[in-house]
């Protein structure tokens, strides 16, 4: 979840999903090979593995590099997402999905960010569903109710990553694209 406003906010939840693809990720193979969206494996008739990260030995390992690999991405795309208008000086809350590809030696590529990720409860797993509603619940308790009440937010899984201060006259790092 990201709050703008005056001083932007980063909420990151950390139980979700970990999707175990069937084969190795080749860099150099064809794109429609190797998708890792949900829709393609159904229509190809392939499996696949869901972890939740709660479940995941390994998942410290690669955390403190996903949420470095948020604010990277929040803070090259800053313009974009929080342009210094007063318009946006006001509260409100978007939510993302930021879907990482992690590689054989823990490193999270970032490889997109969804502005309208898709919640469905169809075709999940039940657990999945729960995980989702308390996900959903506590999302009311971060992002709506201090609007609606002028609070501070009550995080429970919610993870609060701050920003820096908006600095438009930094001069921007470039990021290697592989």
């Amino acid at each position: 979840v990201f709050r703008p406003g005056k001083r932007p906010t980063f909420y990151l939840y950390p139980d979700g999903y970990c999707r175990v693809n069937p084969g190795d990720w080749d860099m150099s193979a064809k794109k429609s090979v190797q998708v890792t969206n949900v829709s393609f494996f159904k229509r190809k008739n392939l499996t696949y593995t869901l972890i939740p990260t709660q479940d995941w030995d390994d998942f410290d390992r690669v955390f403190e590099g996903i949420k470095k690999a948020i604010t990277i991405a929040y803070s090259e795309t800053q313009d974009k997402m929080h342009p210094p208008t007063s318009e946006n000086q006001k509260e409100g809350y978007m939510l993302f999905a930021f879907d990482f590809l992690i590689d054989k030696d823990y490193k999270p590529w970032l490889l997109e960010v969804n502005a309208s990720p898709g919640c469905s409860r169809n075709r999940r797993p039940d657990n999945m569903v729960q995980d989702l509603q308390t996900m959903f619940d506590q999302l009311v308790d971060v992002a709506i109710l201090p609007l609606l009440q002028d609070s501070t937010p009550r995080l429970g899984n919610w993870i609060p990553i701050q920003t820096e201060e908006p600095n438009r006259s930094k001069k921007k790092e470039k990021i290697q694209v592989v």
